[in-house]
């Protein structure tokens, strides 16, 4: 897969996202939100799982320095609309 740089202009990200990420990755939407959205320097690659289908994964670090990996399934990709499908704290 080739990694390229992913413009994110909007994210819907899942009412239970906080409740089911931030026991496990110390992640909250907000903070995902806050380092994908309008933010130039996200790399990503394409994927199609035989599962989940076509996504993004990109990696991204917050504010706070959580260096992070999400998958995010497209709603439209030429205006930048992503939906968060999870995210992972990169050890």
């Amino acid at each position: 897969m080739v990694r390229t740089r992913v413009w994110i202009s909007k994210l819907d990200i899942p009412g239970n996202f906080d409740s089911k990420i931030k026991s496990k990755h110390d992640l909250t939407g907000e903070d995902v939100h806050d380092a994908l959205v309008a933010q130039p320097g996200v790399i990503g690659e394409t994927e199609d799982h035989p599962e989940y289908g076509t996504r993004k994964i990109v990696w991204a670090e917050t504010f706070s320095g959580v260096k992070f990996r999400a998958y995010l399934y497209i709603v439209d990709e030429p205006d930048g609309h992503y939906r968060l499908g999870t995210a992972y704290e990169e050890e």
